[in-house]
């Protein structure tokens, strides 16, 4: 029988897929423009849509394809958006081109205090009772939909259950999520200051800055609750300290390595 087709692309690709959740999670989170010589790992609430958005219509007005979003929702499709899943391109070329000094692989990063608050304030309040990840988490832990599941709580699950913080990315440390130890970044920028690093990034690939698509200016939503805050008490703050450990340890690399 002859050996596996690709086996070296498949090995590497199921290594990614393993750190970031799985190849479905690897597959939406990865964006690739092969004309354009970059790859961006999105982060969830780390400035994921408005850099998705912006490099989407950047890469179609260069290809002389006219792109516009009639919603929100559109800014994560796959049929409507040029830029490509590791699925698309193909496991081979996808390994590839992330050996390729020629292509600029980056992503952003948050707080971790401020980025738990936003994954609890998008999907786990009383005002999302039916969102998706607020019903797995819910049916993990055996709990009525109809119950009040306050952050101080959210927090202590994530401390006591490991099961919790990996079961969907929005909760899932950072480090794991852009595959921090395998991946060789580029850059890395920071959600606190997008504006002036998205604007170094895009200058490096594309030539000049590029236009901004905000979701918050078209269509009045902040889908990376951008502007909540991160004061929470000294105990939880502790406490997300210690759960997302390697996710501040990170933070300093980050920041020695690509903003001094």
């Amino acid at each position: 029988m002859p050996p596996p087709v690709n086996d070296s692309a498949n090995r590497i690709v199921q290594v990614l897929a393993d750190t970031i959740g799985s190849r479905a999670s690897l597959n939406f989170h990865t964006h690739i423009s092969m004309e354009n010589g970059l790859i961006f790992f999105s982060n969830p609430y780390a400035s994921a849509a408005i850099t998705k958005a912006s490099l989407n219509m950047a890469v179609a007005s260069l290809g002389e394809q006219p792109l516009t979003y009639e919603n929100i929702g559109q800014i994560g499709s796959r049929r409507i958006n040029p830029l490509l899943s590791p699925r698309e391109v193909g496991e081979s070329s996808f390994d590839a081109i992330l050996e390729d000094p020629d292509y600029i692989k980056f992503a952003f990063v948050r707080n971790p205090v401020s980025r738990c608050l936003a994954g609890y304030s998008a999907s786990l309040t009383k005002k999302t009772s039916h969102s998706d990840p607020r019903k797995k988490l819910f049916a993990l832990i055996d709990l009525d939909l109809g119950t009040n599941l306050s952050f101080e709580d959210f927090v202590e699950l994530l401390a006591l259950e490991s099961e919790v913080r990996n079961l969907i990315s929005l909760w899932m440390p950072q480090r794991s999520q852009i595959a921090f130890d395998i991946v060789e970044y580029d850059f890395i920028g920071r959600h606190e200051h997008w504006n002036t690093d998205f604007a170094r990034i895009s200058t490096e690939i594309f030539g000049n800055s590029i236009p901004v698509f905000d979701p918050r200016q078209h269509f009045n939503r902040d889908p990376d609750f951008t502007g909540i805050s991160n004061n929470v008490s000294d105990k939880i703050k502790c406490q997300l300290e210690y759960i997302y450990e390697s996710d501040f340890e990170m933070l300093k690399e980050i920041d020695e390595n690509f903003h001094n």
